[in-house]
């Protein structure tokens, strides 16, 4: 049921912010009803044994969230530098948009090792999956 809704919600959203932002109107209602969803799925489990997170957990979620944000900071530089090379041929604009999400696994990828969240071997085998 509340992937129902958020699904339905996230398009409605998504219709209403492109015109206002564009395209980045997607991204943003995107995130928005992701987080609804969360708020939403942690007030159904409430109290239940399936919402109870162990102690790796968090410990590494400050971690996590740290490196997310040196991602989000490196991709937006990125952004600023690549951007004349998004208006270019098809074939620049894909080069360019695979250097962009290129750059941003691998200072993810860093970030996280670098903070300790997870280690080289834990990334492959996630990558494995």
């Amino acid at each position: 049921k509340i992937s129902v809704v958020t699904a339905i919600l996230n398009i409605i959203l998504c219709l209403t912010l492109i015109g206002f932002i564009g395209v980045a109107g997607i991204s943003l209602a995107t995130g928005l009803v992701g987080w609804v969803q969360v708020y939403l799925l942690y007030r159904q489990l409430k109290g239940k044994e399936a919402l109870e997170f162990d102690e790796r957990l968090r410990m590494v979620f400050p971690k996590i969230v740290l490196s997310s944000c040196i991602m989000a900071i490196v991709l937006s530089l990125l952004g600023y530098v690549l951007r004349d090379y998004f208006s270019g041929s098809l074939w620049t604009e894909i080069l360019a948009l695979v250097a962009l999400l290129g750059g941003g696994a691998i200072t993810y990828a860093l970030a996280i090792h670098a903070s300790g969240a997870l280690n080289l071997k834990e990334i492959k085998t996630y990558l494995k999956r």
